[in-house]
């Protein structure tokens, strides 16, 4: 909530735009889960989140996701139709 009352302060959501990703990096020790769009990554902390976006059908959609700066913590996504 800081970083959002920060960003809406200061007026600093920043849209990136491109296609919705779903990834995985796996390592020796644990699997990391990503929503990307453009060169961005967002981690998905929550196994269950990244199963509920892949059964959604929003990968290999165009989105804009707006992100606050600088974090870039996702602020909202929007679909491109």
């Amino acid at each position: 909530r800081h970083q959002l009352s920060c960003t809406l302060r200061e007026g600093n959501a920043q849209p990136v735009k491109g296609e919705i990703q779903l990834i995985t990096k796996r390592s020796e020790r644990a699997q990391v889960r990503y929503f990307c769009v453009g060169s961005h990554r967002f981690r998905i902390d929550g196994y269950l989140h990244f199963v509920l976006l892949q059964n959604s059908g929003v990968a290999g959609r165009e989105a804009i996701v707006y992100v606050s700066a600088p974090w870039y913590s996702v602020l909202s996504v929007v679909l491109q139709t």
